[in-house]
């Protein structure tokens, strides 16, 4: 994954001067789950994105679901 990279890529103090937070892939994998239980009717929006975790685990969710191949 390469926002992963990109994050693992910035050094703490970096980070920290930037007030730079990522969320652990499988924090954002876990409540992707829990608010997706119930499949959207409308465009999904990450609007802060970061390394993009919560977006790949939405599609990732959708996937499992087969959501994404009937659209």
């Amino acid at each position: 994954m390469i926002g992963s990279v990109y994050e693992q890529s910035l050094d703490s103090s970096t980070r920290r001067h930037g007030g730079v937070h990522y969320t652990p892939y499988e924090v954002a994998k876990r409540l992707a789950r829990i608010t997706l239980s119930e499949l959207p009717s409308g465009p999904i929006c990450d609007p802060s994105v970061g390394g993009g975790a919560f977006l790949l685990a939405v599609a990732e969710y959708l996937s499992e679901k087969e959501y994404l191949q009937r659209r």
